[in-house]
């Protein structure tokens, strides 16, 4: 199921409305497309999420360096944190720890 880029907005809104400060929010971002998942991001930090739970890129299956330049051009543009969301189930890669240090770098 995917829902629109408003549906997602007004999602984190209400999130963000009803829960106040009592709890960290974050908020969960999944696109393949770098240049999407910074709009989404952006909208979560719009709405007033305290960080981004990013998940590698899907679909394209790419190769650790591949992952690396994803997470590094997300992280140039983003103000918000990032958490990484290692779920190869979906994304059909495993991220070794290795990467996902030196992503953290």
């Amino acid at each position: 199921m995917e829902i629109t880029r408003e549906e997602y907005r007004r999602m984190l809104e209400i999130s963000v409305d009803e829960i106040g400060d009592r709890v960290f929010i974050t908020a969960y971002v999944a696109h393949p497309d770098p240049n999407k998942a910074i709009e989404l991001i952006n909208l979560a930090e719009d709405a007033g999420a305290h960080a981004a739970f990013l998940m590698q890129p899907f679909f394209t299956k790419p190769d650790d360096e591949g992952v690396f330049l994803y997470f590094k051009a997300i992280a140039q543009e983003v103000k918000l944190p990032l958490v990484l969301y290692n779920c190869p189930s979906r994304a059909i890669i495993n991220m070794s720890v290795d990467l996902m240090d030196r992503i953290t770098d």
